[in-house]
């Protein structure tokens, strides 16, 4: 199921030790910490590799992030991976989660994020998946069996033996 989340963003760019030499292009890198609000409440950590060039309003950068907090209700932590690049001016980015990257109630998201910046501030729209969770599901009482999403406990608990590759000699009712 795709979900929307959307929000705004503080970040800190801090300069790091750059590789030697003037040529161009110029490499360069940056730490990143960012403060996620909306909904996403959570922090971002990473580091930014940059280029630019003796042309004006061309460069690149590449990032990798770790986000850590709560997506609307789930919470985990997962990867972003940063690609982007001016030409002249005219730029192209993609943010896109790291596949497999996801843990807690956020393991198997997917999705991309788009970044807007206006006046100084900075916001985001994160389309994404993630796949319900064993944990997350509603647990209903009808006729007196427990049933988690129109399954049984017993063929739960089957389920996830089976995926842990583990069966008991033995089941409860």
């Amino acid at each position: 199921m795709s979900h929307r989340a959307s929000g705004t963003f503080n970040v800190k760019l801090t300069p790091l030790a750059t590789y030697a030499g003037a040529e161009a292009p110029t490499l360069g890198r940056m730490s990143i910490d960012k403060q996620y609000q909306g909904d996403l409440t959570a922090t971002g950590i990473g580091e930014m590799l940059t280029a630019g060039t003796a042309t004006k309003g061309s460069a690149g950068y590449v990032a990798m992030e770790r986000v850590t907090g709560t997506l609307q209700g789930r919470d985990g932590s997962f990867a972003l991976q940063h690609s982007g690049t001016m030409t002249r001016g005219e730029g192209r980015l993609v943010i896109t989660v790291v596949p497999d990257s996801g843990t807690g109630q956020l393991e198997g998201l997917t999705g991309t994020l788009a970044i807007t910046s206006a006046a100084g501030k900075h916001s985001y729209d994160f389309d994404y998946t993630a796949p319900r969770s064993l944990l997350s599901l509603t647990t209903h009482r009808l006729s007196g069996s427990t049933l988690v999403a129109g399954r049984s406990r017993r063929s739960l608990y089957s389920l996830d033996a089976r995926l842990r590759g583990f069966v008991p000699s033995r089941t409860r009712r």
